[in-house]
């Protein structure tokens, strides 16, 4: 047994048994309007397939999925006229993009091959499937921060925070549970601006009980019993519009009557979203990430209110299909997409305005820095100061994504090195390491205590940082700490750093690290990354007019 397996303690904290009820949803009539662009009834509820191909069987070799993705998206861009797909005077191409790179996701996690049926909801959720009406009903009559959106109070807000229920960016230390995106930047805004924090309880799990527990506990809201559809009957769809995105995206198999859904359930949501806002009457609004609140940011446009996405990881490089290729961006913007964008650098920002948004004055991007940087972190940790009197060369953290595998090249070089000690640290929605997979390494270190230290706290003893490709890059540069990436990810959101040679690039066929090269590294100048000594004030001051 390791020293460090003899500290944890593994928590044992269980959600109550789900109990079933009957779902209640009542339907408005279908508005029987329909326009003469509606998508040609023959089709019905029948899969358009290509006529060579039923099934998609594609395997994706030496590939990124964000490579699958663009191409699909310039195929469709040049068969579609996607900016025709309109909902009245509102493009709807920003929401089923939004959907579509969620949707291929997910399809390539499935190896893409087999039936994907496209799914209206992925994004949005808030079905009686996800919150059954009688479970919502008892929760917000049950825990006084749950309510439904017909109970907030109005209310006066200055500026209004959109978190997410068990999000990735929600971090543990001590006896509660930080939003390290939004808590920050809410603690500083507060003290001049009336601020609130909002979270929409989209889907029912094991997370709802943690919400006692946030430092900052948000106005949970509950989704309606009640929805309009027939939206679809009005919504003017291109010339040959299903056939032609399934030739452009072989992968996503769509019907009309999914289509149809669609566009009911995203016009459904901006109404749902209006309700709240004209409760809270906030004159701006702060979200993460963009594509996952596309009705929450059109419904607030249309109310004259500021909308911000804020930065959550790498804009430009294997994450630029999210925020980059929108040469079909009209002059006068899209109102489903945000007014501005928070970055965490000026390089970033100045990125998105020229190459991305080529200074559209409808959607700009503002650096705002990354205040949770600035957190005043745990000095005692016992875990921590156990690591720095370690004795060793070198002490070297693996920040792990999702992916909770080692490669077999970084395992070889983890046991040819004695004199280093390694710490893994898994994500917080990744699998877990176990010890079978670190057999015959010396000095490792991992497990729950691990995961729980904050990252920060973990950079201030260790010497370098091994990633696939993950943001713990620049966050780690920030105290200085050297990092190397090992995954196409990772070569793709910092090869400028790696041209440079203030990132190194593991690749598959490295089966060691000379330890004076190490040395070397260190002392490479910092990337400088993150922009400091922002006035967050006086930002705002200037955006909602105080």
């Amino acid at each position: 047994m390791s020293k460090l397996t003899k500290l944890i303690n593994d928590p044992s904290v269980f959600f109550k048994d789900s109990f079933e009820k009957r779902i209640l949803l009542f339907n408005k009539n279908k508005k029987t309007e329909k326009s003469n662009n509606k998508i040609a009834a023959k089709h019905s509820d029948k899969v358009i397939k290509n006529k060579s191909n039923t099934r998609v069987q594609k395997k994706i070799d030496n590939k990124i999925p964000q490579d699958i993705y663009n191409s699909y998206l310039l195929e469709a861009k040049t068969k579609v006229a996607l900016n025709n797909f309109k909902y009245e005077d509102l493009k709807l191409w920003p929401f089923l993009r939004a959907e579509l790179m969620v949707q291929l996701e997910l399809a390539f996690n499935k190896q893409v091959r087999g039936s994907n049926f496209f799914n209206p909801y992925q994004t949005q959720l808030c079905r009686p499937a996800n919150v059954p009406y009688d479970m919502a009903d008892d929760l917000a009559k049950s825990r006084e921060y749950m309510y439904l959106a017909e109970d907030i109070a109005s209310q006066e807000t200055d500026i209004l925070f959109f978190s997410n229920l068990n999000s990735t960016d929600h971090v543990k230390h001590g006896d509660k549970i930080y939003n390290r995106l939004i808590d920050p930047l809410l603690d500083e805004l507060s003290k001049d601006f009336k601020c609130k924090k909002i979270e929409i309880i989209k889907a029912t799990s094991k997370a709802v009980d943690k919400v006692p527990l946030y430092y900052k506990r948000p106005i949970c809201v509950l989704p309606p019993n009640l929805f309009t559809a027939g939206y679809s009957s009005r919504a003017e769809f291109p010339h040959g519009f299903l056939e032609k995105l399934k030739k452009s995206i072989p992968v996503i198999e769509f019907t009309e009557a999914r289509m149809n859904s669609f566009v009911d359930w995203q016009m459904h949501m901006i109404d749902f979203y209006t309700k709240i806002l004209r409760k809270l009457n906030p004159k701006i609004i702060i979200f993460h990430p963009y594509y996952y609140n596309i009705p929450l940011i059109t419904a607030a446009k249309r109310m004259n209110i500021l909308t911000a996405d804020l930065q959550h990881g790498v804009m430009h490089g294997y994450n630029s299909v999210l925020y980059d290729n929108w040469q079909e961006l009209p002059i006068d913007g899209y109102t489903a997409l945000p007014d501005i964008f928070f970055t965490w650098s000026d390089k970033e920002a100045d990125y998105l305005n020229r190459c991305v948004f080529d200074q559209n004055p409808h959607h700009k991007a503002i650096p705002l820095g990354y205040k949770w940087l600035e957190f005043e972190t745990n000095k005692d940790n016992k875990i921590v100061k156990m690591i720095d009197s370690w004795n060793c060369n070198y002490k070297v953290l693996i920040s792990l994504q999702k992916d909770a595998l080692l490669p077999n090249n970084i395992l070889q070089i983890m046991k040819k090195q004695d004199g280093i000690l390694w710490i893994i640290r898994s994500h917080p929605k990744g699998n877990k390491i176990n010890e079978s997979q670190v057999q015959g390494v010396s000095n490792v270190l991992f497990g729950n205590v691990i995961d729980e230290v904050l990252i920060s706290d973990l950079f201030k003893t260790v010497d370098f940082n091994i990633t696939p490709g993950s943001t713990t890059v620049l966050e780690a540069d920030f105290y200085n700490v050297k990092s190397f990436v090992y995954s196409k990810e990772g070569f793709l959101n910092y090869k400028d750093y790696i041209d440079n040679g203030l990132v190194k690039y593991i690749d598959s066929n490295t089966q060691s690290i000379d330890l004076e090269t190490l040395n070397e590294f260190r002392k490479k100048p910092s990337i400088g990354y993150f922009k400091c000594g922002i006035d967050t004030k006086k930002i705002f001051e200037e955006l909602i007019g105080l």
